[in-house]
């Protein structure tokens, strides 16, 4: 046995034994020695996850394999299968389908089991190849910089405690321990484009491109992702912000800001709006988007859930649905009635827009301010001046 890579192995999962987590276990090599890495910490702080994509003969075979060795080494163990009525209701294409089910699954067994995430076998093997992916299609920053520890992917966070090890040095553990383990026919399908980029890696290797370089590089990414999510949170948390579900900024310091920096905060608000598993908007639409508002070729623009919309000098960002509730503005329903702006007639509403200098929000965030009015007052003895418009 190769006690040197054995104890290297042991020693950079140490740190797991502090806390609880799920092992998402395929049946493959690198999943396989993470399984029985961990089971070497501890049985208590772990349970064993297998999502069944039930696309292939073999996956039931897999499944009961991965329960199996599972239970021998004495750890919890629970299993989804992905059935074809739960698979209709998702769209996209089958991979990204097939990633959030099984987040949303692990997710389940996380708060079950009250865990602190899921630990996930990618080895600096998978970094390289995924990242070679990317760059391939002209991924982002933020696209490559991948397999970050601790992020929160659907609602969970995941570990990678494999990372600094090739597959090779995986499947070195498990032959050392005569461990076999499941092959998947489709890894070496090179029709498709991760069993190619696999097949040239070593070719890359004999010209000095190897895998510690892309692991470092994946790493120098991350920390350049990172810096410019912080700075990004500090400029959405300098924008005016309304209970009326709206942004509010001079639209010259929004475009004098980095074209990078304006995407981040597009997409920030999008995701804080939205508690699905929604992709975000393709990079070169809401760049796009920003440069015909910038070059004012229009003044109002629509992307996923909110708008962009120029009045006068100030950028609104908002959400399209109805995000404000009458039940959550501070006012004593016994004295006075509330309704919506939208819900009073069309004179009355012009006047009270004009008299509250209301014009300068866009129509859509106008019509969701709340007017109060005296509830004892005979609505036609009611005067402009008696409305008072919560929105603020």
């Amino acid at each position: 046995m190769n006690i040197t890579l054995h104890n290297k192995l042991k020693k950079s999962i140490a740190y797991l034994s502090n806390s609880k987590y799920a092992i998402a276990v395929s049946g493959g090599s690198d999943s396989l020695a993470l399984l029985y890495l961990c089971a070497e910490l501890s049985n208590d702080n772990f349970v064993v996850v297998h999502f069944d994509h039930n696309v292939r003969d073999e996956s039931s075979q897999e499944a009961d394999f991965v329960e199996q060795t599972s239970k021998q080494l004495g750890l919890r163990f629970e299993k989804h299968l992905w059935g074809d009525d739960e698979k209709k209701n998702y769209s996209g294409n089958f991979y990204q389908s097939a990633r959030i089910a099984r987040y949303k699954f692990f997710k389940q067994v996380v708060d079950k089991y009250k865990l602190d995430g899921v630990l996930v076998a990618h080895s600096k093997t998978d970094l390289s190849e995924t990242l070679l992916m990317r760059l391939g299609k002209g991924c982002s920053l933020k696209g490559a910089s991948i397999f970050e520890q601790g992020v929160n992917i659907f609602g969970v966070n995941v570990f990678r405690p494999l990372l600094d090890f090739s597959r090779q040095d995986l499947q070195n553990y498990l032959s050392d321990k005569d461990i076999t383990w499941k092959s998947d026919p489709s890894n070496k399908d090179t029709s498709k484009m991760r069993p190619r980029i696999r097949s040239i890696l070593p070719h890359l290797e004999s010209i000095g491109i190897n895998l510690n370089g892309f692991n470092k590089a994946t790493k120098y990414f991350s920390h350049a992702n990172q810096a410019l999510d912080y700075y990004t949170k500090k400029e959405i948390d300098s924008l005016y912000r309304s209970y009326l579900g709206y942004y509010k900024i001079e639209s010259n310091d929004f475009f004098d800001k980095p074209l990078e920096i304006q995407i981040r905060i597009i997409n920030n608000i999008i995701e804080s709006n939205n508690d699905s598993f929604s992709h975000l908007p393709r990079r070169k639409k809401l760049i796009e988007l920003l440069g015909r508002i910038e070059n004012k070729k229009t003044t109002i623009e629509t992307i996923d859930s909110i708008s962009l919309e120029i009045v006068e000098c100030n950028l609104f960002i908002y959400y399209n649905e109805n995000t404000n509730s009458l039940e959550s503005i501070n006012y004593d329903k016994n004295q006075q009635k509330a309704t919506y702006l939208r819900d009073i007639d069309k004179k009355t509403r012009y006047n009270i827009v004009k008299y509250h200098n209301l014009q300068l929000l866009p129509i859509n965030i106008r019509n969701r301010v709340i007017v109060l009015m005296p509830k004892n007052k005979a609505t036609n003895k009611v005067k402009v001046s008696d409305f008072t418009c919560l929105s603020e």
